[in-house]
């Protein structure tokens, strides 16, 4: 009898930066039964990629350095995918238009007003380096400008995005639907020895923007010496920078009243990443209510979601969250609101304290399975 083969389509994952927190549960949700998947991808995320299936992907590699317009070049089969997925077109979004053109690729959008509303400018408060990184932006809007007129598809990670795109941008770019990409992986319920200090993880790379470190550190102040003494705090994310220095003065000075500390001087490895965030008895998120985009002030979780958000949902740990920042509200019992210094001090000594409760159970559609068939069926809709 002869067996009839099935034809995969051929769909292409492109990402020229290192938003592999997105990228990883895309390579983990396709389906590799019905799809033929290539990845473009830095080659420090396929040195640190551990699943099973490696193998089953075709990849084109390049080195963790300055995108440079080769690597486009180096994808040179572009024109053979039924799909391509751009995570992160970087600095080489020209090129990258070039490539594409005509082609079936759905674009996704990391910051919704920097992008749609270029010329939406706040100098308010604007350093000479914001000046720079605004003038930067500008040089290679042109080609993200190209991505955007060229793309077949326009999406975002999460849903809670569209209450804010404008009727004129919805009228003139194909913005479809958020896949459901970020499901549970564990909750892990550590049982701590009475001695053992609580592990507060604050994490993502220590810069100015968006998250408020000196409320964190003015709240860490506020406590006693008996409660620091419980304490741990682990900035997980880079601190090298001079700010980083800066923003961790203030902590260092809490070590001698009992408060422990650590922090990361480089890139971590995402298995390392994974581990000290799933150990963490709280994750702590003190976003601001806005933050600066070079000459762009945008408002958190409105425009854009943290990362952090996504790592909430992967791992269900406990976590103090700022009312500033969007969360699913299927997931909010998951965690802790609250307003001001005064109430991030109040909420830090009940936790201490064992008073706050947090409902870690996982709705259905927070499921690998639902996530899996929401994606490949999104994946179907793109073809």
């Amino acid at each position: 009898m002869e067996l009839t083969q099935v034809v995969k389509s051929r769909i292409t994952f492109i990402e020229l930066n290192h938003h592999f927190e997105v990228l990883r549960p895309m390579l983990e949700l396709v389906d590799l039964s019905r799809f033929s998947v290539q990845v473009a991808v830095r080659s420090i995320f396929y040195e640190q990629y551990e699943y099973a299936n490696k193998n089953d992907f075709e990849w084109v590699l390049f080195p963790d350095t300055e995108v440079q317009a080769e690597w486009i070049d180096k994808i040179n089969n572009l024109n053979t995918q039924q799909l391509v997925i751009v995570v992160t077109g970087s600095s080489q979004r020209a090129a990258l238009a070039r490539r594409l053109t005509g082609l079936n690729y759905a674009l996704l959008i990391h910051n919704y007003t920097p992008t749609f509303h270029p010329f939406r400018l706040d100098f308010t408060g604007a350093t000479f380096r914001d000046i720079l990184r605004g003038a930067k932006y500008y040089l290679y809007y042109p080609g993200l400008k190209k991505l955007l007129r060229g793309a077949s598809h326009l999406f975002f990670l999460h849903d809670q995005v569209h209450a804010e795109i404008s009727p004129s941008v919805q009228e003139r770019y194909p913005i479809v639907s958020s896949p459901a990409l970020f499901y549970r992986v564990s909750a892990i319920d550590d049982v701590l020895e009475a001695d053992e200090r609580k592990r507060i993880v604050l994490p993502g790379t220590v810069k100015s923007n968006g998250r408020d470190y000196a409320g964190v550190g003015k709240a860490m102040q506020s406590l006693s010496d008996a409660q620091l003494a419980k304490v741990h705090l682990h900035l997980l994310g880079a601190a090298s920078t001079p700010f980083a220095r800066d923003v961790l003065k203030p902590y260092q000075k809490l070590l001698a009243r009992g408060l422990t500390i650590s922090s990361e001087t480089h890139a971590i490895s995402s298995a390392e990443y994974d581990r000290i965030f799933q150990h963490a008895d709280l994750i702590l998120c003190p976003y601001k209510a806005r933050f600066r985009l070079g000459l762009h002030t945008d408002r958190f979780g409105l425009n854009s979601i943290s990362g952090t958000m996504n790592d909430l949902i992967r791992f269900g740990r406990p976590a103090l969250v700022s009312k500033y920042h969007p969360f699913p509200s299927a997931l909010e019992r998951s965690v802790v609101r609250y307003d001001g210094l005064a109430d991030l001090t109040l909420q830090l000594s009940r936790f201490l304290a064992g008073e706050l409760m947090f409902d870690l159970a996982v709705p259905e559609s927070y499921r690998r399975e639902h996530c899996c068939d929401n994606f490949n069926q999104w994946l179907v809709d793109r073809l």
